[in-house]
């Protein structure tokens, strides 16, 4: 199955965002084991970049490598595992070194002329960010018209509570964070009860 199949199939998927590698391994472990067999970590340090290999040996997880800025941040992201590259905008850079190690890449999009742009450099499936602040499902289904071969995942303020309004044809996947691990819940260091809340969330997904 390919990474944009187990996208579509898993739907939700995990932005796991943390400084701490420690916690970061934790987290992933915990939502691992409550279904989420894809997961995104983004690369809040490079302490970070070395679990990539780790918990794909270990967990045999899907592991993307997100908020992927520079192409020097790409090619440590691949080099340690990386098996899909997510940006919060688009790099030209990023988009040519995914291209060559036939990898995904999925940048990040805001505005009608970023959506032409990331098509003209042949990228159709492009993350919405930040989709809830700038207008969330209005704004979506605005997009929807002019660029109808465009393929979404929508990433930011999204709450669980709202996957069901997301659940469009044009939708491959919805990033989620802490509504998937709670603050509490991870200060806390409660992993067996965010493998419970994934477990109960993982019927979000379209399987």
């Amino acid at each position: 199955m390919s990474i944009e199949q187990q996208l579509h199939t898993q739907f939700i998927v995990p932005v796991i965002r943390f400084h701490d590698a420690a916690t970061v391994e934790a987290v992933v472990e915990a939502l691992f084991h409550g279904g989420f067999k894809l997961q995104e970590i983004t690369l809040m340090s490079p302490t970070l970049l070395p679990l990539i290999g780790k918990l794909r040996a270990r967990l045999g997880v899907t592991l993307g490598a997100g908020t992927v800025l520079t192409e020097a941040q790409g090619q440590a992201a691949l080099a340690e595992g990386a098996q899909f590259l997510v940006s919060p905008g688009f790099s030209a850079q990023v988009s040519a070194l995914a291209r060559k190690a036939n990898t995904l890449y999925v940048p990040g999009v805001m505005t009608p002329t970023e959506v032409t742009t990331a098509l003209n450099a042949g990228h159709s499936f492009l993350k919405l960010f930040p989709t809830v602040p700038i207008g969330g499902l209005s704004y979506l289904q605005s997009l929807e018209g002019p660029f109808p071969d465009v393929r979404w995942m929508l990433s930011g303020g999204i709450k669980a509570s709202e996957l069901s309004f997301y659940q469009r044809p044009s939708v491959l996947c919805v990033g989620l964070g802490q509504d998937l691990f709670p603050a509490q819940l991870v200060q806390s260091r409660q992993w067996d009860a965010i493998t419970a809340l994934a477990r109960s969330l993982r019927q979000g997904g379209r399987t």
